[in-house]
């Protein structure tokens, strides 16, 4: 009778270990395809949309170049020409980026922050407005971070730029304040401007794939997903606050 009780035991304790052995795998195999079904649609939006951004600007150069052609003397046309290839030239870049941040792992090294950001703002100040813009920059000499350089580039460089593009021209006092201080457990970076804003309505889709929050937008709608996805990366969050009109404030933080 001992030997039977023990056996049903046994058995019972076996059957359960293999029910939720498959419950398990069963949930990890859901996920996984959870995974792969939303990499699948993001591939299929990526090839969509990269397709036609990069033809589009191709077919406006060809036609400028053919009309230039019937006007030597004129110089507008070549303007125009330099702003498609400015556009082209950023959607391949924020194309790389993505690439790089899917692909290619972590690796950390001590950063001065300040540094960083004076050569962001150095290089887009020249390469990106010719609207009055003053930049104040809180960030302390001496305050570091060890994280991934290439994918803060990344952040910083797609965060400030969308401040400069999107300043209120109507305004004579435009400027961007760029502040970073540490925290107990975390180094925050804050961006704010007192450009255009986003309107309430837009505001939940903005870290999207492709979306542009505003139709003075001639980029790929894909910087703010890439800043997203490559603070995923390093473990950190983004949020911002807007107001229609009167401006913006993007607010990183980062694990120390």
């Amino acid at each position: 009778m001992m030997n039977i009780t023990v056996f049903a035991a046994i058995n019972l304790y076996l059957t359960y270990m293999i029910l939720r052995l498959n419950h398990n795998v069963a949930q990890t195999l859901m996920f996984r395809n959870q995974e792969l079904k939303k990499t699948n649609v993001e591939l299929d939006r990526f090839v969509y949309s990269a397709s036609h951004d990069l033809r589009a600007p191709l077919n406006s150069i060809s036609g400028l170049l053919n009309l230039q052609r019937l006007d030597p003397q004129s110089t507008a046309y070549v303007d125009l020409i330099q702003s498609r290839v400015t556009i082209m030239d950023k959607f391949i870049r924020d194309i790389i980026d993505y690439s790089r941040n899917s692909r290619t792992n972590v690796e950390k090294e001590s950063i001065r922050l300040r540094e960083v950001i004076l050569e962001t703002v150095d290089i887009l100040k020249v390469s990106q407005s010719s609207h009055p813009i003053a930049f104040q920059i809180e960030v302390d000499e001496t305050l570091q971070i060890v994280s991934d350089l290439p994918r803060l580039r990344v952040v910083l460089n797609n965060l400030i730029s969308n401040a400069i593009k999107y300043a209120d021209h109507s305004k004579s006092n435009s400027f961007i304040l760029i502040k970073a201080w540490r925290d107990t457990k975390q180094l925050i970076v804050t961006i704010e401007d007192n450009g255009i804003g986003i309107e309430t309505a837009l505001q939940p889709k903005i870290f999207d794939m492709f979306y542009r929050a505003t139709t003075l937008s001639s980029g790929s709608g894909l910087g703010l997903y890439i800043v997203k996805e490559s603070l995923e990366k390093l473990h950190g969050t983004i949020s911002f606050r807007s107001e229609f009109a009167k401006g913006t404030t993007f607010h990183i933080a980062l694990p120390v």
